[in-house]
């Protein structure tokens, strides 16, 4: 009897490692001056797809703006 589920433990498959976690992004922060101002900065901290996101979004933006003729509208 004691054999039997010594037999039944050891043919049970080990319960499965758990898939390693994806290491965490590391931040990178990047220092703009304020508009209007010659000493005041700001501080902006991102990880590396969040700027890349950022840079989309804003390139996207420049696009629009100039695709919709305001850039070069007469004043």
């Amino acid at each position: 009897m004691i054999f039997s589920v010594l037999l039944l433990l050891q043919a049970a498959p080990a319960p499965a490692a758990p898939a390693p976690e994806k290491p965490a992004e590391k931040i990178r922060c990047r220092t703009y001056q304020e508009t209007g101002s010659l000493v005041a900065t700001k501080r902006v901290c991102l990880t590396p797809s969040q700027w890349k996101a950022q840079e989309r979004e804003t390139q996207r933006a420049v696009d629009t703006f100039q695709q919709s003729g305001a850039a070069n509208s007469p004043r």
